[in-house]
């Protein structure tokens, strides 16, 4: 499986007031519409909900990302096969050079994937942010120090569950395994393991 090499900058959110916070994680928390109204549990309970839909987000769009990848592997692999007629084994025609392939795959689908990650970090912080300062003095707080170690604990599950998933694709369009109904049922047991945030 191709290595993508993301690690999600440090958290830098700590101790910022609302108006301190990037314009990006200010309009997010805004859309999300979160507020400390209804007291701590009720509002905890909201803000996990958020969380699942985000996750359930994030692992879609990545599955999307990454069955073009693997895709666009298959077709290098499938180059050193090829007829003088343009086809492979199978008669299919590809599409572009080894180059052309490289190119877009490097130039294009990579950094998507790395936006994909980088915009769900962002989500996740503004929302242990958000939690962090629900939670200050209460008993349920987290010091400043702590917060790191708080945000790793909320992020890490969904990204080892999106590479898990990614890479059962990948095993699979490699084995040349996906395609039509089988594709579909890929698809139908990820989403039944996410969960239900409509």
């Amino acid at each position: 499986m191709p290595t993508y090499a993301y690690e999600p900058a440090p958290y830098n959110l700590s101790g910022l007031s609302i108006s301190s916070l990037p314009n990006e994680t200010q309009k997010y928390l805004q859309e999300i519409g979160l507020s400390s109204s209804k007291g701590v549990r009720e509002t905890m309970e909201a803000v996990d909900r958020v969380r699942q839909r985000e996750e359930a987000r994030f692992h879609r769009t990545l599955l999307g990302v990454h069955a073009t990848l693997v895709e666009y592997r298959r077709k290098l692999a499938g180059i050193a096969c090829t007829g003088k007629d343009g086809s492979n084994r199978f008669g299919t025609k590809l599409y572009g050079t080894i180059d052309e392939i490289e190119s877009h795959v490097e130039k294009t689908l990579i950094p998507e994937m790395r936006s994909h990650y980088e915009g769900f970090i962002s989500r996740m912080d503004a929302l242990v942010w958000f939690e962090m300062t629900l939670r200050a003095g209460t008993e349920d707080a987290v010091p400043e120090e702590k917060e790191i170690e708080y945000r790793v604990l909320k992020h890490t599950p969904a990204l080892r569950a999106a590479d898990e998933r990614l890479r059962g694709l990948h095993d699979s369009v490699l084995r040349g395994n996906v395609g039509g109904p089988l594709k579909k049922r890929i698809m139908r047991g990820i989403e039944n393991r996410l969960p239900n945030t409509c």
